[in-house]
C-alpha cells in the first residue's frame, strides 16, 4: 500500500471518529441517548448510558 494510500485511509478514520464524537456529544447535550452507530465507532459499550437517558 502506498504512503498516499495510508495516509488517505487514516484521515478517513480520523473524520469518522470526529463525527461520532459530535454525534455522541450532541445526543448527550440534547438529554437524548448517543446512536449505537457511533458508540461502536468511539469502542464505547452502550451500556454506561443504560438508566441515564430514555
Amino acid at each position: 500500500m502506498s504512503h498516499a494510500r495510508k495516509f488517505a485511509n487514516t484521515l478517513g478514520t480520523m473524520f469518522d471518529e470526529f463525527r461520532a464524537a459530535r454525534s455522541v456529544a450532541a445526543a448527550m447535550e440534547a438529554g437524548r441517548r448517543p446512536p449505537e452507530r457511533a458508540l461502536r465507532t468511539l469502542g464505547l459499550d452502550d451500556s454506561i448510558f443504560n438508566g441515564m437517558y430514555r
